[in-house]
């Protein structure tokens, strides 16, 4: 039984990329591109990605599938970028500095990865993450500065992982981000709206 608990700790987790999508603002009007430059703390505290993981074990009461749940993100995605206009749009260079990156609001979109594991939840050595994730649960592509990522599990569970440039916001932004595409994917009021 150790061998075989130790054989599970050490499988590498395969992930094989199933499909990806853009999800752009459902309600973004093409007159309404707009440019922001970055502030001066942007420009001192630099780009960099930052990732946000979260797990969640199958449901067995709940009769729904991982695709109904990636449709569930793709459609409450869209409508949330309607108010969080900066995570849909690009970080470019400077068109007067050419240097000092900004980021462009033109529905560029938001990167949707699907994919499929090859471990149960149960499986993953969580306190060696690195090892185990690098470019596998997280992929980072510099023309998204927000990409998602859903990955079903053998045992009927998920994950979901947020990258997002740290140009568009701190974590208190991503935050508010993420509490606001939770409400509306679960059809409540948006209670965190950006400022």
């Amino acid at each position: 039984l150790y061998l075989h608990l130790l054989q599970l700790k050490t499988k590498m987790l395969d992930v094989s990329f199933t499909g990806e999508c853009i999800v752009k603002a459902s309600g973004h009007q093409p007159e309404n591109v707009h440019s922001l430059p970055l502030s001066n703390l942007d420009l001192l505290s630099g780009r960099f990605p930052v990732t946000y993981f979260y797990f969640y074990p199958k449901q067995p009461h709940l009769l729904i599938t991982f695709d109904s749940i990636v449709q569930s993100l793709k459609t409450s995605l869209a409508e949330t970028l309607n108010l969080f206009h900066l995570f849909a749009g690009q970080i470019v260079p400077n068109e007067t500095s050419h240097e000092e990156p900004m980021i462009v609001c033109n529905n560029n979109g938001a990167l949707l990865v699907e994919a499929r594991a090859s471990l149960d939840l149960q499986s993953l050595d969580f306190y060696n993450l690195d090892a185990l994730l690098q470019a596998k649960l997280v992929r980072v592509n510099q023309d998204f500065p927000l990409q998602i990522q859903a990955t079903e599990f053998e045992c009927g569970g998920l994950s979901l992982t947020f990258t997002f440039d740290h140009a568009l916001g701190d974590a208190s932004s991503f935050g508010k981000f993420l509490t606001s595409w939770s409400e509306i994917s679960r059809n409540q009021p948006v209670t965190c709206v950006p400022d």
